[in-house]
């Protein structure tokens, strides 16, 4: 077998152990300038597709999705980090927060930033994603555990009370709640999530705490008014517990 077969055969077994190139697509390190690889062959590779072919050759290198790589444990470390320090920085000061801060509260450059999300949309729907699993688990914990009586009004006082403190969240129990999802993560968790609040509030109307005729898209309506509402009053504590009591009472039977 020629060098250079025998070099694509090595690329194709071990990618670490070539040299990297333009796309994620990594070319045999006896190939590379520093090892003689001359101009002609550097004008000769073309690209194919999603690949690199060396003239004269069928082999070719093929780049994968760097989506379809699991991710090295100081990147997990990185994406963790940025997920945190976005949420605080969402919560604190809303969307229209630079990226620049983000990084700059994560401890890390704009750079990293991109290399985990495109863009800042892809950043907030991954803390969208986050909060929307948590809110299904707390919700399940109380349809499985909770006083089905006043299960469903602790879980929106919960909801309002984190709205009042958090700048971000009302967009986010919008995107939670929308019927179309970006991607496909998004929307299992947000379904994840709307059945569990659904059973929630069957349980409420078995009980006869609230009106049989409620829908659960009426839910998330007068949820996101309530939220919508705590953050822009700054709602305190007796003001939420108002608030919500005066919704329950009308959802209640007549």
């Amino acid at each position: 077998m020629r060098n250079e077969d025998s070099a694509c055969l090595e690329a194709r077994r071990n990618p670490r152990s070539a040299c990297a190139r333009p796309g994620g697509t990594r070319i045999p390190a006896t190939l590379s300038p520093r090892h003689g690889w001359g101009r002609r062959h550097r004008q000769g590779l073309r690209n194919e597709g999603s690949g690199y072919r060396w003239p004269g050759r069928s082999c070719v290198v093929t780049a994968k999705p760097s989506q379809d790589r699991p991710l090295r444990a100081d990147a997990q470390r990185n994406r963790a980090r940025l997920l945190a320090a976005a949420e605080t920085v969402f919560a604190t000061s809303g969307l229209a927060v630079p990226i620049e801060e983000v990084a700059k509260a994560a401890g890390v450059g704009v750079g990293t930033v991109y290399r985990h999300f495109p863009n800042k949309e892809a950043l907030f729907e991954a803390i969208v994603i986050a909060r929307t699993r948590r809110l299904a688990d707390q919700t399940r914990a109380l349809v499985e555990d909770g006083d089905p009586h006043t299960a469903l009004f602790e879980i929106v006082d919960r909801v309002v009370g984190e709205a009042a403190v958090k700048k971000d969240f009302a967009d986010a129990l919008t995107a939670a709640g929308r019927d179309v999802k970006s991607t496909d993560e998004m929307t299992e968790a947000s379904a994840d999530m709307r059945a569990a609040l659904a059973d929630l509030l069957a349980a409420g109307q078995r009980v006869g705490v609230v009106t049989e005729d409620v829908t659960i898209a009426e839910l998330f309506s007068l949820l996101y008014g309530l939220c919508v509402a705590a953050e822009h009053y700054n709602w305190d504590g007796m003001q939420r517990a108002r608030a919500v009591t005066l919704t329950f009472n009308g959802l209640g039977p007549r």
